[in-house]
């Protein structure tokens, strides 16, 4: 009952940007690395939102795994986040993708395909089973996985970063669906970049 009762008034409280510097807390995005993204400025994003938003992708970003590196999780971040068509996070992961894969290989995963690079290919099919069925894996995409060098121990960690960006992508959508702009350096890597935005 006590923590019930602590929730609700914990709940109580203003608006999210009403006690704190909004420049104080953009300034802690950029400082953490990343650039000022129109999502940010959001008014769901809070100041603490916004400071747990960037302390997580930094602790992601900057713990070693055992299996996937920056560019593979990069990877791992562009496939789901197409396969949620997820404007703002696709553009954003393909963009960081510039200096690991050919451009060939980013159009192919930022189009819902595949990489022809066979170390990228290998991860990329691991996270479309990860996000096409939640996670789990029927056993001949098991046995397909484990053909390409995909162990069990991998897969737990592609699927650990699919679930990550996969969140991330709910919010994005939501953001986009309620104003949020998509930045120019974005738009010229993202999905609608030979359409809408040619």
């Amino acid at each position: 009952m006590f923590l019930f009762i602590t929730c609700i008034q914990s709940s109580k409280l203003t608006s999210p940007w009403a006690a704190a510097d909004k420049d104080a807390a953009m300034k802690a995005v950029t400082d953490g690395g990343f650039p000022p993204l129109d999502a940010f400025k959001m008014p769901q994003f809070g100041t603490k939102m916004l400071s747990l938003f960037v302390a997580k992708e930094q602790l992601l970003n900057s713990t070693e795994t055992s299996f996937l590196d920056g560019p593979k999780r990069q990877v791992v971040n562009t496939i789901v986040s197409a396969a949620n068509n997820c404007e703002l996070c696709l553009s954003f992961h393909a963009l960081g993708l510039q200096a690991a894969a050919s451009k060939e290989d980013i159009a192919a995963m930022v189009a819902g395909g595949l990489p022809a690079d066979a170390e990228l290919k290998k991860v990329a099919i691991a996270a479309k089973y990860a996000i096409a069925h939640k996670g789990l894996l029927l056993e001949r995409e098991k046995a397909h996985l484990e053909s390409l060098g995909v162990s069990k121990e991998m897969y737990g960690e592609v699927l650990f970063f699919a679930g990550q960006i996969h969140a991330n992508n709910m919010l994005m959508v939501y953001l986009i669906n309620e104003g949020c702009d998509v930045e120019d350096m974005l738009k010229a890597v993202g999905p609608f970049a030979a359409t809408l935005y040619a």
